[in-house]
């Protein structure tokens, strides 16, 4: 494998070594350090270098142009007190088509775009706020076509991938070397795994390791292209790619970051792809009153948010019939970071009417509206997608008049007594809307 260090990992050192000294300012080292790492290792500039500024827990997004079949390595590094960078692109449909969740301060995906159009980079910043630089640069990769390219191939293989069946293996220095990774700086040994699609699929890799592994995919070795990469997903030991691809032969590359070595299980996931309108016209009917238990495992992730980062993870969407205006509360008590948001059109992500990501802390999701008479989706969602984000939730449905029916201390003659130093819990939702404050309007 070649010995060559990550663009992350040059960027930090031009980074530390720019700031021993007097001269440009902090940022403007930032922008030095990404543009010198990138032409170090031969990579042109794709589009312009963007700075922004995010809070702890905040996010920002940066829209993007990109043509059908080009390859666009895109790079996030950010200075401030920020522990973890997530970066993650949607593409025009508002489906996820790249993600890094990086527990450092930079991340970067390398994307071929599928076709031309508007997509949208997100960025989200927590355990600190964050001043980043993000760019993109052109790389030698290209879009998957619907076989292996011609002379494409990998002249060895170390197993082949079923799907749905865990395969073990062990990771060790005497493996051959000859292919590196475009997330991670890979110096050492790897081993390859082969796979064919037959039809066009959504396609899940994952990786769980006993070492930092490092998991990307290939239509060959020598004279291939890389398609996807992923360092860690959730954690250390965990690596994933997912990605829609045409039927072909695939090979999953299992490596180690910084030559790391040691036992893993690699696992290959295939489904029928399905579009957001697909999903829509099987969604189920949630009812007034209703409370659904369920459970999101892997998933789609077909949906995004316009709270919660864009809200990155698996989903279920259901429909939600009105015959009249009525007042709603949905909430939804999940096992994991769960996010809940309404729309009015399924496969629309600007008919959004309302977004919640955490209500009284991560598990609780909750939104509240006065609705018309007509039809709405309600999508439940996961924050991110990693292995502690999915798992069991309940989601109920309540309603009431667009006036409410009335509650203990509703008004001046039966006002609730509120007891000297004690703390007391109340619910406004069936209360009458009667009242408006000067400051917090109607409601």
């Amino acid at each position: 494998m070649k010995s060559k260090q990550s663009f992350l990992w040059i960027a930090a050192v031009l980074l530390v070594s720019a700031g021993c000294g007097g001269g440009p300012t902090p940022a403007q080292l930032g922008y030095q350090a990404v543009r010198q790492s990138m032409k170090a290792l031969g990579h042109e500039p794709a589009l312009p270098l963007t700075r922004v500024k995010i809070a702890s827990g905040g996010s920002q997004s940066i829209p993007l142009r990109l043509q059908r079949g080009e390859c666009t390595l895109l790079v996030a590094v950010a200075e401030g007190s920020v522990k973890d960078l997530r970066l993650t692109v949607l593409d025009p449909d508002g489906d996820i088509a790249a993600s890094e969740n990086a527990y450092d301060a930079s991340a970067s995906v390398q994307l071929c775009a599928r076709r031309e159009g508007d997509y949208l980079a997100l960025l989200e910043a927590d355990g600190g706020r964050a001043e980043v630089f993000f760019s993109g640069y052109q790389t030698s990769g290209s879009l998957a076509g619907a076989s292996r390219p011609s002379g494409a191939s990998c002249e060895r293989t170390d197993g082949r991938l079923t799907p749905g069946t865990r395969v073990l293996g062990e990771l060790k220095p005497s493996d051959p070397s000859g292919l590196t990774a475009g997330c991670a700086p890979t110096p050492g040994p790897e081993q390859i795994f082969e796979f064919e699609l037959t039809e066009r699929m959504d396609v899940t890799i994952e990786l769980e390791s006993a070492f930092d592994g490092v998991l990307y995919l290939r239509t060959g070795c020598s004279t291939g292209d890389e398609l996807a990469c992923n360092d860690d997903w959730g954690e250390v030991g965990r690596s994933r790619v997912s990605l829609p691809l045409d039927p072909g032969i695939y090979y999953a590359v299992v490596d180690g970051y910084d030559a790391a070595v040691g036992e893993f299980a690699i696992t290959l996931r295939v489904s029928p792809e399905r579009s957001p309108a697909e999903i829509c016209a099987d969604a189920e009917i949630l009812s007034l009153g209703q409370v659904v238990r369920s459970n999101i495992t892997e998933g789609t992730a077909r949906f995004n948010a316009s709270c919660a980062g864009g809200a990155a993870g698996p989903e279920e969407v259901r429909r939600l019939r009105l015959p009249e205006r009525r007042r709603v509360r949905i909430e939804q008590r999940s096992d994991f970071d769960g996010v809940l948001y309404l729309r009015t059109v399924c496969d629309h992500a600007t008919s959004e009417l309302i977004c919640n990501d955490d209500y009284m802390g991560v598990h609780t999701s909750v939104v509240v509206a006065q609705l018309d008479p007509g039809e709405y989706f309600v999508v439940s969602d996961t924050y991110m997608p990693a292995p502690n984000m999915v798992g069991e939730y309940l989601l109920s449905v309540e309603h009431t008049s667009p006036e409410g029916e009335g509650i203990e201390g509703d008004s001046c003659t039966n006002a609730a007594r509120l007891p000297l130093g004690e703390s007391i819990e109340l619910d406004t939702f069936d209360a009458r809307d009667d009242f408006a404050s000067r400051c917090g309007g109607e409601g």
